[in-house]
Formats: C-alpha cells, structure tokens, sequence
C-alpha cells in the first residue's frame, strides 16, 4: 500500500472519531422545540406504544399521504414510551450523522473520480473526499439536526438522498459499458432511496434537482458520456417528480391567503424576506460564528418591502446575479456553477411559497455540500504557492469550525447555558426569551425574572404568550414571592390583536391539565374566559388546528363541572373546525354513559362517515370505532338487565 493510500486510510475513521468527540458534549442537553410537539405521540393511548394500533397512530398522524412516517417509526428505536429522556434520542442522531459523513465521502470521491484528470494520483480523489467530510462533518450548522431529535427526519431524509446520489453515479458510469447493469442502480437504487428519503422527509425530494445540477455543471461536457436512453430516464426519474413539485406549489395557490393566517407575514414578504434569510445562510456556512448555532430564529426581521430593510433589494439583486452567473458560466467555471446552483436549487421548497418558519439551519444540511465539493476539490487541484496558501488556510477554516462546533455543542449540552446564552444572542426571540424566564422561576430568581419579562415583552409586543405565561407563573407562585405583574387585565387588552404563535396553545393546555395539581390560583371560570379571548382573534380563531383545540380544552372543562350539553356543542365546533372522527367518538361515549343511546348512535355513524385525515388513518380507526361500539352495547344490555330486574 502506497503511503498516500495509508494515511487516507488512517484519517478516515480519525476523522468519524473526532466528529463524534466533538458533538458529544450536546448530547446531555433536553429536548427543545418541535421535540415537544411530536414525541408526545410516543404515549400511544396509555403511555406507551405497544401495540400494532399505536405504531399505526405514530407513523400516520396528521394529514400527510406520505412523508416522515420513517422518521417517526426511527423514534422506537430509542423508546416506545413518553415522558422520556434525551440522551438516546440524540446519541442516536450523532450516529446517524455519522453515517452521512460516510456517505459524504462516497459520493464526493465518486463526483471528483468522474471529473479529475486521469493522470493524476490515483489517491487524489480521496484526498478530496476526506476534506470535503471534514469540512461538512463538524460545521456548526449541523448541530441543529443532530441535536433537535425531531430533526432525525433530516438525517434520514439526508441518508437516503446521499444513497440515492450514489446509486445514480454508480449506475451512471456503469451504463455506459454495460447499460442493464448501470440502469439497474439508475432506476432501482436511486429510485428505492428516492422514495425512503421522501417517506423520512418530503424534502428528500430535491434529489432530482441535485442531479439535475450535476449533469448542467460537472459534467456538462458529457465527461464521462451519457449512456444511451439517458434522457429517457431523466424524463422519467427527474422531470416527473419536478413536475410534481410545479403542480402542487400550483394546487396551494388557491388558498394560500388562508394558509398564512397562522404566520405574522404573508407570501410576498415571505418571499423578500426568504432573499435575506438565503444571504445569511451563505454567510454562517462560509464564516461560521458561535452565536449563529442556535434553534431560535424567530427574531429574524420581516421583509415589508423591498426596501424595508434596504438589504431585501441588495439580497435579491446577490441571489440573480449569482445564479445567473453561474447558468452562464456553467460550462467554463462548472464548480462554482456547481457550488452555487446546489445551494439555491437545495433551498427551492423551504424558501420559496410554503407558509413554514422563516429561518431553521437545519435546512442547510445537504445544501451546503456544494460549497465544501467546490473548496475542497479548488484547494487540492491547486500547484506551488497557491498550493500552500489555500490549504493552510482550509485548515485554520477548518481548526476554526472545530472549536465554534465544539464550544457550541458544550451550550447545546447545558439546559441552564442554553436558557441564558440563547436568550442573550437572541433578544428578539420570544421563544428565547421563554426559555430564560423558566429557568429565572425555576431558581426563584425574582429580580432577573421581571427584567426578563419586560425585556421579552418590549421587544415582543405583540406575543399574547408572554402575557400568557406571566399571568402562569404569577398564579403559581408562592403567595410570599414578589409580585412579578401578570393579570388578566393585561391579557384582556392584547389577546384579540395579537399575532398567531404556538406559545399560547401550550399555555392554555398546561393550565388545563396542570393549573389545579399545581395549586395555582386559578378561579373556576378563568380558562374559559381565556379561551373565548384566543377565539375572538381571528388569527388564532382562523387557524384550524388552534380552533379545534380550544374547543376540545373546553369541551373538557365543561366536561368536568357537569355541563353535558355545553360539552357536545363545544365538540360540535371542534368537529367543525377539523373534522376528525376520534372527536365525533369521544362525543359518542360522552352520550352513552350519560344513557342517550340514540344520540351516542348518530355520532357513531358520523364517526364511521367522517373522511379519514391520512390514508394511513384507516389502519387503526375502524378498531377503535368498533372497540367503542361494543362498550356501548354492553352499557345498552347492563341497563336493559338492571330495568328488568327492577321491582
């Protein structure tokens, strides 16, 4: 073995070994975010998955035909029962990452085998291929797939689009020789990995787009040539899936005004201030900073116009200009074209029309693979001075990402660093802000816990769930602790004006389920009156989801006290809202054990009648139908038997 062949060899699993190092010290840190919102689905009906129904349940909830049930089923892996812990869930994660740094290596060997010069040394795209993992491996932007465990559905969604790119080139080059054997990775290899990244992430789909600029940049010269019936193929395996994404952006247009009522901008300043979100992604992936590798963004400034702020204009004249340079030059500068088309064409779902968050980093996992191809592939081509120059400077580039990813992931390991570190680099970020002033009412701190909330509150004026969890912790307080100035009053006045976020909702669910065992001093009515508060914004009252949830915390409210008319009208609207047939059966039992047969009867037929939400729905909902059905009539003959049996 050459000695150049020897130390690749060696660095390889150095360079796992080190990545793996590096992210370890997040690993301890809690669950955060979107973790909340989908591992609960971890309970099943009991606590636990542990059944054949609760698996169905957990991998088909929600309204998707396909994407992410794989992601959700990886969940087991880790635990089938929820409260949980972390640490599993994130080891698991880092792992996973790994595995794509691998991959990573793969396809970037086989991307700079096809384009090197053959005279070369014959380790020379391994050379390449090791810096390209090293510069993707351990960037601090990859701290949020790795550590937010909901996340795991980028990584799957990255693993199997990495496997998809690897099937195609292999097939690629074998087709050429020896068509049935290279078209049979080409369609049944890319294609298989296509499907699985599309079932642990929809977004697995801009795979084509990715071989798509291959083909236009790299090897835009027909080096190696493509294999006969190839654009058979790409009409089959890459024009028909872009032609989906075309019809269904086309499909939402409709309605897309209804859509964003949820979010505080509409699709036009979503589409401004997206220009700008894609700029400071460059900028974090090219000069990473500490203070960039957080989960909250939420502070990131809407674009009103395009010159509110001015950079929206400059954003988008950068954004032209470069992919417009680089269609142009495809041909004579293809690894800059490369670099540049990746990244923007990576981000044409997630930045684009979709009424999603603004700005997550996670979004760049396989985006910024262009830019590390293109750097590492210039850096290890070059000759002489320059030949020096570049790679030292790649390695203080890359020493330096080192130590921002590891410093980072210490702050993603600590939950008090996090609630205090965050909230100081963000303090826009309402969901920052929150994440301090729990940790400022953990320790008791009043002090700092008023100056925290003045501070969220002033730079948030209108999140009505600040003065939401305000008025929480001052109920839940202990009666000799300082006043810290939440009331209902406060409430009353901002609530039907404020903007839509999910911080209320959760307020409001915890004070229904936890305000009581809690000892918090809550009056009997009071959820109700913050309920209709939330229902008489249209914001909150037109989002769907938001809707029929008040309407179910209600519905158990009254529920409890006795009131089983105001409890059925309360589900009614919740059915109304979103029509969901666990909703129309919770009202079937509710009538049935108060002894309405005929009524309990006419909403088990709505349940029976009401359009599943997923396809998948149908794989557990006639069960729990028919198990409800049997209840009900052994409740019907129990009271025929007592009626009888009664003197």
């Amino acid at each position: 073995m050459k000695r150049s062949s020897l130390i690749v060899v060696v660095l390889f699993p150095l360079i796992l070994v080190l990545g793996f190092a590096i992210l370890s010290p997040g690993l301890s840190g809690p669950f955060l975010l979107d973790d909340f919102i989908h591992l609960p689905k971890l309970a099943g009906d009991n606590g636990q998955i542990d059944t054949l129904s609760d698996v169905y349940q957990l991998i088909f909830s929600g309204e998707r035909a396909i994407g992410r049930q794989l992601s959700y089923l990886s969940l087991l892996i880790n635990d089938n029962a929820w409260p949980t812990t972390a640490y599993g869930f994130k080891r698991l994660n880092v792992l996973l990452h790994l595995l794509n740094g691998v991959l990573v290596f793969l396809f970037a060997r086989m991307l700079a085998n096809l384009i090197c010069n053959r005279d070369t040394d014959p380790n020379h795209a391994d050379w390449i291929a090791l810096l390209v993992m090293s510069l993707w491996l351990v960037h601090p932007l990859h701290l949020s797939p790795t550590m937010m465990v909901i996340q795991r559905m980028t990584l799957l969604a990255g693993t199997f689009s990495l496997l998809a790119l690897v099937s195609y080139l292999h097939g690629r080059r074998l087709a050429v020789d020896r068509p049935i054997a290279g078209y049979r990775w080409m369609i049944l290899g890319f294609g298989s990995f296509l499907v699985l990244g599309i079932f642990s992430k929809e977004t697995a789909i801009m795979t084509v787009c990715y071989v798509m600029v291959i083909e236009a940049t790299l090897l835009a010269r027909d080096r190696p040539p493509r294999p006969d019936y190839w654009r058979f193929w790409a009409w089959l395996f890459l024009g028909v899936p872009l032609l989906a994404i075309v019809a269904y952006f086309f499909s939402i247009l409709p309605y897309i005004d209804q859509l964003y009522l949820k979010r505080d901008f509409n699709m036009i300043e979503r589409l401004l201030t997206e220009s700008r979100v894609l700029m400071q992604y460059l900028r974090v992936i090219l000069l990473p900073s500490i203070s960039a590798s957080g989960p909250y963004h939420d502070d990131f400034m809407i674009s009103r116009g395009l010159l509110e702020p001015a950079t929206t204009l400059l954003s988008i004249i950068t954004i032209f200009s470069l992919i417009g340079f680089a269609i142009w030059r495809r041909r004579r500068n293809p690894l800059l074209a490369f670099a540049i088309l990746w990244f923007f064409l990576a981000h044409l779902l997630e930045s684009t029309i979709l009424p999603i968050e603004l700005y997550f980093e996670h979004r760049n996992y396989l985006p910024m693979f262009g830019f590390a191809f293109a750097v590492s592939y210039w850096v290890m081509n070059q000759s002489g001075k320059l030949a020096v120059i570049s790679r030292v400077g790649v390695a203080a580039f890359l020493s330096l990402t080192l130590l921002i990813t590891f410093l980072s992931a210490r702050v993603w390991g600590d939950a008090n660093q996090i609630s205090t570190v965050w909230a100081a680099e963000h303090p826009g970020s309402a969901r920052a802000q929150i994440g301090a002033i729990r940790f400022w009412s953990k320790i008791g701190d009043s002090e700092r816990l008023i100056e925290q909330f003045d501070l969220a509150q002033r730079l948030n004026p209108n999140d009505a769930g600040l003065s939401l969890l305000r008025l929480i912790i001052q109920r839940c307080r202990n009666p000799a602790a300082p006043p810290i100035g939440g009331d209902m009053g406060s409430l009353e006045q901002m609530v039907p004006s404020a903007h839509f976020e999910h911080g209320s909702l959760e307020g409001i669910d915890w004070i229904a389920k936890n305000a009581k065992k809690e000892g918090c001093d809550f009056k009997e009515d009071d959820l109700e009156k913050i309920i209709d508060l939330y229902l008489s914004n249209p914001r909150f009252y037109g989002n769907e989801a938001a809707r029929t949830l008040l309407y179910r915390i209600l519905a158990d409210r009254q529920r409890k006290r006795g009131d089983l008319n105001a409890t059925i009208q309360s589900l009614d609207l919740a059915y109304a809202a979103r029509p969901s047939f666990d909703v129309a059966l919770n009202q079937a039992w509710l009538l049935a054990t108060a002894g309405l047969f005929e009524d309990a009867d006419t909403y088990l037929q709505k349940a029976r009648e009401t359009p599943p939400r997923s396809k998948g729905e149908r794989l557990w909902r006639d069960d729990k139908i028919a198990e409800i059905e049997r209840l009900i009539r052994l409740m019907k003959k129990d009271m025929k038997t007592q009626s009888i049996s009664a003197p």
